[in-house]
């Protein structure tokens, strides 16, 4: 039977006007963060895990977020926002944190973030797709295996994860959460654009990328933030052993720089 392509469209449109602004969250199986339980059976102790699909109907993309968390989240309180970042040059791109009273950064912290994310972006020269990333800093007891389903029209993205809080050390749950969002929504930008790297390896080290150029700016030394900042530098060292070198984040933001930077030229072409 041959598919209606109208029928198609006015179906995604309808459950896109349904589920617009709003997340859809599920608690998920084990064996659906396969990668973990590849690690875990060769006998990796996994931290945290994320993973992002970008899946676009006529008119509808669709956001699917995946958070795998070993230790899981024990928050009570409701949460509340506490960060937000708008940056609109050349599209709208938003990052959203919140968590309970636990969680919240010092002033100080969120404009040092907010400045480092400036630089970031300004190191690009905007970015390339609209989007918004949405976490939650949660407090860590049972395990967490979450996917989160979003919808939003025309090519814009919708990430919405949990991350470990260490209500010891706020301002280095924020870090991570930062690194998170930016990783995950190079991802989902690149997938929105059409322009993912073919060969999985580089389009990791792309993503891996953001989080390095973030921590350049968040210091002029990223050795001394990586000294400060525990859970930042077990998230960077979990991936290279020589990432505690200057030079290796050095190399990580350059490449990621210079990908962006092409993909912004590109759409600003069109």
């Amino acid at each position: 039977m041959a598919i209606n392509k109208l029928a198609v469209i006015v179906f995604s449109i309808i459950i896109a006007v349904c589920l617009a602004g709003c997340t859809v969250a599920v608690r998920a199986p084990k064996m659906a963060f396969n990668k973990v339980v590849e690690l875990e059976g060769d006998g990796y102790e996994i931290e945290s895990a994320f993973n992002t699909a970008i899946v676009r109907w006529p008119g509808v993309t669709w956001s699917i977020s995946g958070t795998y968390l070993p230790l899981g989240d024990s928050m009570s309180a409701a949460p509340r926002d506490f960060f937000r970042y708008d940056y609109a040059t050349p599209s709208l791109f938003r990052l959203h944190v919140r968590g309970a009273d636990g969680c919240a950064t010092s002033n100080v912290a969120e404009g040092n973030a907010t400045r480092a994310l400036d630089k970031l972006f300004a190191r690009i020269g905007g970015w390339p797709a609209r989007g918004e990333t949405t976490l939650t800093l949660v407090k860590t007891v049972k395990p967490v295996q979450r996917y989160a389903l979003s919808a939003k029209f025309g090519k814009a993205f919708h990430l919405d994860y949990l991350v470990s809080c260490t209500p010891s050390n706020a301002e280095d749950s924020l870090w991570v959460a930062l690194m998170v969002a930016m990783h995950e929504s190079t991802h989902a930008t690149l997938s929105v654009l059409g322009q993912t790297p073919k060969d999985t390896e580089r389009s990791e080290r792309i993503a891996e990328g953001a989080e390095s150029c973030l921590l350049i700016e968040l210091s002029n030394d990223s050795g001394a933030v990586l000294s400060t900042h525990p859970r930042a530098a077990l998230r960077m060292a979990g991936r290279y052993e020589s990432i505690a070198q200057d030079k290796e984040i050095q190399a990580l933001c350059s490449d990621w720089s210079e990908y962006m930077r092409n993909v912004i030229r590109q759409q600003n072409k069109r």
